[in-house]
């Protein structure tokens, strides 16, 4: 048997982030061979995209980031 690739790896542990309940900060045990700076891009990826700041061409919505704040009550 021969070990995961890298683009595995990571995949496995985008998987385990978008699985974690909401509000659990710790590194999944699938991420921890993945490098800090693509485990940080994940995590900011996911972040990103639960509140739909990203579109449906994976561009940032400013429009949508910014709605709570120019909407009035």
């Amino acid at each position: 048997m021969t070990d995961p690739s890298y683009d595995e790896i990571t995949d496995d542990c985008y998987a385990a982030l978008k699985e974690r309940a909401e509000g659990d900060k710790e590194k999944p045990g699938e991420c921890k061979e993945v490098k800090e700076d693509d485990y940080t891009a994940m995590v900011m990826s996911i972040v990103a995209d639960d509140p739909g700041w990203i579109d449906e061409n994976g561009d940032v919505d400013q429009n949508e980031i910014l709605k709570d704040a120019i909407e009035t009550p």
